[in-house]
């Protein structure tokens, strides 16, 4: 008999255990501590838990509801919200075996931000030092907030993020983007409620991976590359069927700011002591850049080695290596020792230039060995001035460009960095791919990151992006519309209003195109004029050459809250700032530019005009300006029917012509067709 109480005793447990199971439910991540809610709109809070489970919402400003999760495992419940005030809410979420309590909850304008690494560079003045003097947090306020998405590429819509909701503190810097830090400092000066601003931006992302892939396959005019999406959704659950395999680990930065990359060894205890069989590596010849290998798009660590022996003048004496610039970062070992690192994010554009000490060179041999990591877009050796090589106080050298050895050591995958076993040389066992999976591969940056958190109501889109789109302009327009109608259909808002931030003048040429980076600013002010409740924010006159991200962020950042401010909340103050140009008509050997909010010109450069006019023959010849109000009249006596005209069409000149508020005009070709020449 005891042995039967027994028995049911444990049956009961294993039964109360097994409901416990099955009533846990998970929430949304971005519903969180710290959230700042869109106001006089609705929230939707939602989550996942088995079919069935009940689980109970009572926010503290509205009544308790239970809602049951349903065959898709998801649950969710709407509420209307009220107008910002500044109070501090919370929202109670449990049912009998959890409890959650989302803390620190206010009602304001919610903005979400998308697009390359200039949303993602930081107040923390670690790269941006560099570059920009004007980033610092110089005040605390509870009230601007930010919830930074984890960088994760999907090739299916995944159903949650990974991310936190932080406040505009003092020690927050590094986690907080500097452009929308700027971007929601104007707004919360201005509206006087709370800002939140959710931050979706990773480098090197291309136009096509933000967006869905719905809308990418119901237009056939993409071509064949992005109609193999399909294809791609299958290959990569294989790809990442085999990486699971393999040890990895986070690469996202930390809450201190400090990057887990910078501290990682990879193969750093065995390749830098030459102990392994490097006859078998394959064969490269550096300097050159991985995009002229087979590893092309491939984003991870490699390990290059090469010996070099040394005359017997050059033993016991001290020298220096030079490798060049390294893309993205490098240890470069001799001999087993550590020599020199750039081993930080932004360190890209350093020259590698090395001490070599006589206790190296006493050994009548250098084994090199560097270790380089590319984390994004273009990677390799850029090469030195005069040629990477080895030299000596008195000038004398040894080259070592030519033939090195190279293996593949560790591959960046989403959010983690995943570690393969050189000596087996285990990624070279990996399953094919049809196309690159990284910021550039259609839909996964959308998959990943957006399609999570569609259910949260916002105000707008702020649109930083372009560079990685320079292969083709014509293309990225059509990019850009097919990428709006994918926010505003996912986000249910049919006038979403969206702020595109503009590429400032800057060296995009090469040697097929000297006006490529003239182009994609023509591709942005096209789509941006035949989209409705889209607005470009120019930044002609604050552009660097040889910089694509030196434009500092408090200008980017104000100049976009300014457009978001005259557009979408009324300001009338600023509604009249920003210079456009709006049409343009021909009269005689006139070519007449029609503008909005040009009533009073300014020509910073008036010996300079950047002004250019063409006739039919289509060869183009400098104009001469005469400014009226809201107009610009321009001519050549070189062309006496004038068809077309152009304006700063050139990747590195810096525009010259402003209104009163200090707004440049865009750039802007009035070709049919600008791509083509």
């Amino acid at each position: 008999m005891k042995n039967i109480v027994l028995l049911l005793a444990i049956c009961s447990f294993v039964l109360t255990s097994c409901r416990k199971k099955d009533g846990y439910f998970e929430l949304s991540s971005i519903i969180n501590d710290n959230m700042v809610i869109q106001q006089n709109s609705t929230i939707k809070f939602w989550g996942k838990a088995n079919p069935g489970v009940v689980v109970n919402v009572a926010p503290t400003w509205a009544e308790k509801r239970s809602v049951v999760a349903g065959a898709d495992s998801i649950w969710e419940t709407e509420y209307a919200t009220p107008a910002a005030d500044h109070q501090c809410h919370e929202v109670h979420i449990y049912n009998e075996i959890r409890r959650l309590m989302v803390a620190n909850v206010v009602f304001g304008e919610v903005w979400l931000a998308v697009g390359q690494g200039n949303l993602a560079m930081s107040l923390k003045k670690d790269f941006a030092d560099r570059h920009y003097a004007d980033t610092a947090l110089t005040s605390s306020d509870e009230f601007l907030r930010f919830y930074n998405i984890d960088t994760n590429f999907s090739s299916y819509p995944a159903k949650n993020t990974r991310g936190m909701w932080v406040e505009a503190l003092r020690g927050n810097e590094a986690v907080i983007s500097a452009t929308e830090y700027y971007f929601a400092r104007q707004l919360r000066d201005s509206l006087k409620v709370p800002i939140g601003v959710i931050n979706a931006g990773i480098s090197g992302t291309a136009c096509e991976s933000w967006t869905s892939r719905d809308l990418m396959l119901a237009d056939t005019t993409w071509g064949e590359a992005f109609m193999n999406v399909d294809q791609l959704t299958r290959e990569y659950g294989g790809y990442e069927r085999w990486l699971s395999d393999f040890l990895s680990v986070s690469i996202i930065r930390l809450p201190n700011g400090r990057d887990p990359v910078e501290s990682i060894s990879v193969c750093d205890e065995i390749v830098p002591q030459f102990e392994i069989n490097y006859n078998a590596w394959d064969l490269v010849h550096l300097p050159t850049m991985f995009e002229n290998t087979e590893y092309e798009t491939f984003d991870g660590v490699w390990w290059f080695v090469k010996r070099v022996n040394l005359p017997s003048s050059w033993i016991g004496k001290d020298a220096k290596i030079y490798l060049g610039k390294v893309d993205d970062r490098d240890k470069t070992y001799i001999n087993g020792q550590l020599v020199g690192e750039h081993n930080k994010s932004g360190e890209y554009d350093v020259e590698r230039i090395y001490d070599v000490p006589s206790s190296l060179t006493r050994q009548g041999y250098l084994n090199i060995a560097v270790r380089v990591t590319d984390s994004q877009n273009e990677g390799g050796f850029l090469g030195a001035e005069g040629g990477m090589r080895i030299e000596l106080e008195d000038g004398s050298s040894i080259s070592i460009e030519g033939q090195w050895r190279f293996r593949v050591a560790a591959q960046y995958f989403c959010d983690r960095l995943y570690f393969f076993d050189i000596k087996k040389n285990s990624y070279a066992q990996h399953p094919v791919l049809s196309m690159p999976y990284n910021g550039t591969t259609p839909t996964v940056s959308y998959n990943g990151m957006i399609a999570p958190i569609v259910n949260y109501k916002v105000a707008g889109l702020l649109y930083n992006q372009g560079e990685t789109n320079s292969g083709n302009p014509r293309l990225f327009e059509m990019l850009i519309h097919k990428m709006v109608a994918s926010f505003r259909t996912s986000f249910h808002s049919s006038k979403m209003p969206v702020i595109l931030v503009q590429l400032a003048p800057s060296d995009f040429s090469d040697a097929r195109d000297e006006r490529l980076g003239a182009k994609l600013r023509e591709a942005q002010r096209r789509a941006c004029d035949n989209i409705d409740r889209a607005y470009l924010v120019s930044l002609m006159d604050v552009g660097s050459v040889g910089e694509k991200t030196s434009v500092p962020k408090k200008i980017v950042g104000t100049r976009a809250a300014n457009m978001a401010l005259a557009c979408q909340y009324d300001f009338e103050s600023l509604k009249h700032q920003f210079l456009k140009l709006k049409s343009y008509t021909i009269s005689n050997n006139l070519f007449v530019l029609n503008l909005e909010n040009g009533e009073e010109l300014v020509n910073s450069n008036s010996n300079r005009s950047l002004f250019e006019v063409a006739g039919s023959d289509s060869i183009y010849y400098p104009a001469t300006i005469i400014t009226k109000e809201n107009s610009i009249s321009i001519f050549s006596h070189m062309v006496s029917h004038p068809k077309m005209a152009r304006y700063a069409y050139n990747d590195t000149v810096i525009g010259n012509v402003s209104n009163s508020f200090g707004m440049p005009l865009s750039s802007f070709c009035t070709e049919r067709n600008p791509y083509l020449r």
